[in-house]
């Protein structure tokens, strides 16, 4: 990793993100030690057994007293509970980041609660999968994803090449945004997917969905997803969701409009269009496309 191939990485939360992010250091060549911090003893032994971290403790600011890079790898809720728990006991030295599906509320507490707010840099790697726990980590997990990395006027240089240089060196696309603009385009991309596949689901009768079948069963996947965790992004991300909705509001009723005048040419029109927006993006994401 660029600047930091030894000393501690502590991983606060163990689970999918977590642990996948210590195997891929392990794979990556790291060769200093790799402390996990969770709720529960049996999470770190599995943990550990799984080769995603060295060693394991309940105990937060034991964890992260002699860690050189902390990555918070938890829930949003717990990410900002866990900010003003560490400050007294970080290094001054040590970079802070975390994996948090928003930015604004974690970036504002990084920089009101820690003693040295330039060492903190936001970030949110766009990968995941639908197992959870450290059995499920996984040392490729990262490999070709977006990264979103958020670094403010108060970011320290050092810092942000060394978080950049850790999603780099585990394979990751990096963009730079600000906190505001990553929780506007990941409301976009990532919040309303999940939001559409609640409402699917809610939209269903017990009639249809004894004939639901493939298409139903893809498009609502999302809506298994930790309730605890959704309940966290779409409330702490609540200006930004807010914003998408009234946007995806307009797109429903220019819809309806098309249906209700069967207009032809104008659902060609939009079916079109936006089968070449996927198809580009598709193309994009290939591995040779040079993207």
């Amino acid at each position: 990793m660029q600047s930091l191939h030894t000393g501690q990485v502590t991983i606060v939360g163990t689970g999918l993100l977590g642990g996948s992010v210590g195997l891929a250091l392990r794979a990556q060549g790291f060769t200093g030690t790799i402390v996990g911090v969770g709720r529960r003893e049996q999470t770190l032994e599995a943990a550990k057994q799984c080769g995603c971290i060295d060693r394991g403790t309940t105990t937060l600011a034991e964890g992260v007293a002699d860690a050189d890079l902390v990555i918070l790898a938890t829930p949003v809720s717990v990410i900002l509970s866990a900010l003003a728990e560490i400050a007294p006991v970080l290094s001054p030295e040590a970079v802070v980041t975390d994996v948090g599906s928003t930015k604004q509320s974690i970036v504002a507490r990084a920089e009101a609660e820690l003693q040295h707010p330039s060492r903190f840099v936001g970030s949110h790697p766009m990968a995941g999968g639908a197992q959870t726990g450290p059995e499920a980590g996984d040392a490729d997990l990262f490999t070709g994803k977006p990264v979103i990395v958020t670094p403010t006027d108060r970011t320290d240089a050092d810092a942000l090449e060394q978080v950049e240089g850790l999603w780099s060196d585990l394979g990751m696309r990096l963009s730079r945004m600000t906190p505001e603009a990553h929780d506007v385009a990941v409301a976009r991309i990532s919040h309303m997917p999940h939001a559409a596949a609640l409402m699917l689901v809610n939209l269903a009768k017990a009639a249809d969905l004894e004939v639901a079948s493939t298409g139903f069963e893809n498009m609502t996947h999302a809506a298994l997803g930790d309730p605890n965790m959704w309940a966290d992004i779409f409330l702490d991300n609540a200006e930004a969701v807010t914003q998408v909705l009234s946007e995806w509001r307009e797109l429903w009723d220019g819809f309806e409009q098309i249906v209700r005048e069967r207009d032809r040419a104008g659902m060609l029109k939009l079916l079109q269009n936006t089968q070449q927006t996927r198809h580009n993006w598709q193309q994009q994401r290939r591995p040779n496309s040079g993207a």
